[in-house]
């Protein structure tokens, strides 16, 4: 039974980043997971996520985000794959609604400069879309997309380049506390370790739940809708339109044939992550349908194909980083309530520093405090 310094449950998207961390670092590592790197069955995939500049729930995480482009190039340069597209993002929103404010008072905060743009200076940008001119229309010139499945797989794949284990295939049956260490029973073995790190995503609900921390999981939908006049929609920035109680997302084709896109607002809460309907329902786009077709009039046609993900949400949907209270070799990571995947690269590091020296870093204190203050 070989032992470890660092154990990592749960190889998504944080969970490699950081087994990338580690095994970089020259620790010795294993990461553990039910499904091969880049899989369907969590919150990692699905073709495109955004990465943005433009922050409307909190400016603390601007320099998470800014080291986050980083680690991300750094990764591309190491790997030799392009996993980074940056094409500019638009914000769109009423004037009076909670989603601009946000957004203008976050970016105040942070420092960082937008470009406030008009309604033809967007139609330029995106020739297809229809903005409406009494609109706030908010240009960040850094925004674009990552590439889920490539990026959770390099980071894997670099990290066993570096000397990590990675048992794919093998779910987590139990943990228990060995005396300063860890002991870890997979499907196909048992492993012991100094530290354990569990990312597990919404599978972590259950540890949460039992130090009264509650969060909850969201069954989410993802759309690809045909077009026409592909040309309209190559090369375009990705787009952030709240509306009302709604907020969609979408970008540039490319297949040339279809446009991703889907609702961040709304979602089936489930009572386990086990619970979700990997089927697609006739009621998963009353909202976004008909918004593409305001939005992209006649241009935007039928759905070709979908694919669900999960929501892991916080009460204040910040991240939760904090070591167990019981077990300080234990850190649990997860929650990163629909908005933790471009800051993965960056977060790996994160976690590898804090299981290290037992504590968060300045530049993350706050994804941490107010639980370590209850507990």
């Amino acid at each position: 039974m070989k032992s470890y310094d660092v154990i990592v449950a749960g190889v998504g998207a944080m969970g490699s980043a950081t087994l990338y961390h580690l095994a970089k670092q020259g620790l010795r590592v294993a990461g553990i997971d039910p499904h091969p790197p880049g899989h369907a069955f969590g919150s990692s995939h699905g073709e495109t996520r955004i990465i943005r500049k433009a922050y409307f729930l909190d400016g603390n995480y601007l320099p998470l985000l800014e080291r986050s482009y980083e680690l991300w190039r750094e990764l591309e340069a190491e790997s030799g794959k392009e996993l980074m597209k940056i094409c500019g993002l638009l914000c769109i929103g009423e004037s009076e609604s909670e989603f601009i404010a946000k957004l203008e008072e976050a970016s105040w905060e942070a420092g960082l400069a937008l470009d406030c743009i008009t309604a033809a200076e967007a139609r330029e940008l995106h020739p297809a879309m229809q903005v409406p001119e009494d609109l706030v229309i908010y240009h960040d010139r850094d925004g674009g997309y990552l590439s889920p499945e490539n990026c959770v797989s390099t980071h894997a794949e670099r990290a066993c380049a570096h000397g990590a284990a990675l048992f794919a295939g093998e779910p987590l049956l139990e943990w228990s506390a060995d005396g300063d260490g860890v002991r870890v029973r997979t499907a196909n073995r048992t492993l012991t370790a100094s530290k354990l790190i569990l990312t597990t995503g919404a599978w972590a609900m259950p540890e949460f739940a039992k130090l009264g921390i509650p969060l909850r999981v969201r069954r989410k939908v993802m759309f690809w809708h045909r077009i026409s006049e592909p040309e309209r929609f190559r090369s375009t920035p990705v787009w952030i339109w709240a509306r009302q109680d709604h907020a969609f997302y979408g970008f540039p084709t490319l297949d040339g044939a279809t446009m991703k896109s889907a609702e961040d607002s709304g979602g089936e809460y489930l009572e386990h992550p086990d619970a979700r309907d990997f089927s697609i329902r006739r009621d998963d786009d009353e909202a976004l349908t008909p918004f593409l077709h305001t939005a992209f009039p006649a241009l935007v046609h039928e759905v070709d194909r979908a694919k669900t993900c999960l929501y892991t949400d916080a009460e204040d949907r910040n991240f939760i980083v904090a070591f167990h209270p019981e077990h300080p070799q234990v850190l649990l990571a997860s929650c990163c309530s629909g908005h933790g995947f471009k800051l993965s690269s960056a977060m790996g590091e994160v976690l590898a520093r804090t299981v290290q020296n037992g504590m968060l870093p300045p530049e993350a204190t706050f994804f941490g405090m107010r639980y370590w203050r209850s507990m």
